[in-house]
């Protein structure tokens, strides 16, 4: 299947930042890094920003299975730490067997601040959206706006970076990325007004629950369907179209909706990485400008930590939903 690289790189853009991978790659190759691992680096680590707020998948799960998008959003932070820590445990001990280019030194309390600063305000903009939804002062829909001002805001007078041109490109790739998105909405709204019609989550369940019925045994079946659709469909259509009828009935046998949704979501981003579609892996392809092959090789280490993260997350459920419990 050959797909374009503007086709890439629009759909990428809204699970990670495409340029920050240039950032990255280039950054590492410059230190004397080869470019598959460079590239397996970017490309392992993509899969934390869809759970860490602001997440946009979590945001489409939570509207489509009517959940509370606050509560996804704490219930993501936990998972994303830890498969953080697993990942650079992983790097760690890769750059010592393969004895890779190392720092003269570390750095100092003042170069790290020095270089922490100006980051801050930037930095402040997950932290205004979460704790704004968290205590009450909007709506997820009004934290969108607000945490665009604010970005507007730092981008203009502090960053002082910001330029029509920029604030142009910004929103027609907003308007790409958010059409695309709708587009898949109104057709799986469709979808979902046939299977309520046609009552499928209903047999589902019915023939579901056949061969499990208790929770955990439901998670690794929900691991298994969407670690496969992962494979073969973007995070969005596979949220819109198989969620609503996976869900309810795990739900009515006793899973909690939120956890579903880290796993389900977790999974998908998997899918980044794995083959045949593996967008993520085509678009740091063509950014470190290596063979699909060069990249797959060097990104197995790394399938490591994110299966034993997945685990974690699956078999644990305090963890994840301990932020959320907050709120409840």
């Amino acid at each position: 299947m050959k797909i374009s690289r503007q086709q890439i790189q629009a759909y990428v853009s809204v699970q990670f930042s495409g340029g920050t991978s240039r950032i990255e790659i280039a950054a590492m190759r410059k230190r004397g890094f080869s470019a598959p691992f460079a590239g397996a680096v970017t490309a392992a680590s993509a899969v934390v920003g869809p759970i860490f707020p602001p997440s946009i998948p979590l945001i489409v799960y939570g509207s489509v299975t009517s959940v509370s998008i606050v509560q996804l959003l704490l219930a993501g932070i936990v998972p994303a730490l830890i498969c953080i820590v697993l990942l650079m445990i992983t790097a760690a001990i890769l750059a010592i067997l393969h004895k890779m280019p190392r720092a003269d030194r570390s750095p100092t309390i003042r170069e790290i601040g020095a270089d922490l600063l100006p980051a801050m305000p930037a930095l402040f903009a997950p932290v205004l959206m979460i704790s704004g939804m968290l205590f009450g002062f909007f709506t997820p829909t009004e934290a969108a706006a607000v945490t665009v001002a604010y970005v507007l805001l730092i981008s203009s007078m502090f960053y002082r970076e910001l330029t029509w041109s920029h604030l142009w490109n910004a929103m027609l790739m907003t308007v790409r990325s958010t059409s695309a998105i709708l587009i898949i909405v109104a057709v799986a709204s469709l979808f979902g007004w046939i299977l309520a019609v046609e009552q499928i989550p209903q047999d589902f369940a019915r023939w579901i629950l056949q061969f499990a019925d208790s929770p955990m045994a439901l998670l690794i079946i929900a691991n298994l369907i969407f670690f496969i659709a992962g494979m073969f469909l973007d995070s969005t259509t596979a949220t819109l179209l198989v969620v609503p009828v996976i869900a309810p009935p795990m739900v009515l046998a006793g899973v909690d909706p939120v956890h579903l949704g880290i796993i389900v979501i977790f999974n998908l981003m998997l899918g980044l990485l794995t083959p045949p579609m593996g967008l993520s892996l085509f678009l740091v392809c063509d950014i470190a400008k290596i063979t699909l092959r060069a990249l797959l090789r060097a990104l197995l280490p790394f399938y490591a930590p994110l299966l034993i993260t997945l685990a974690i997350i699956t078999f644990h459920a305090d963890l994840v939903l301990w932020l959320p419990s907050l709120l409840r």
